[in-house]
């Protein structure tokens, strides 16, 4: 890994951890909505709630383009422009 930037450099420890945390929540959330969709409101009737689910997916993806933005700010405040020119 590079060192060129040790404040934005991140071990090869953490990077394998958040590789390995990424794959077991991407693999966890079919599961969860498989078995929101399998919830029973009456004995003939399962309950039906796509937009919980669309409000959850799209809530995950604004943090994740919140987070990005929030990042290129402290960035560019700090004046730290070869961090923003990596990405």
């Amino acid at each position: 890994m590079e060192t060129r930037h040790s404040q934005n450099t991140i071990s090869d420890v953490k990077l394998k951890v958040l590789m390995f945390l990424m794959v077991l929540l991407g693999a966890f959330n079919p599961i969860l909505i498989k078995i929101q969709g399998r919830v029973k409101v009456s004995p003939t009737e399962t309950f039906k709630h796509p937009y919980f689910q669309v409000a959850n997916m799209f809530l995950g993806e604004a943090m994740c383009f919140l987070m990005y933005h929030l990042k290129r700010w402290y960035f560019n405040r700090r004046g730290d422009v070869a961090a923003i020119e990596e990405e």
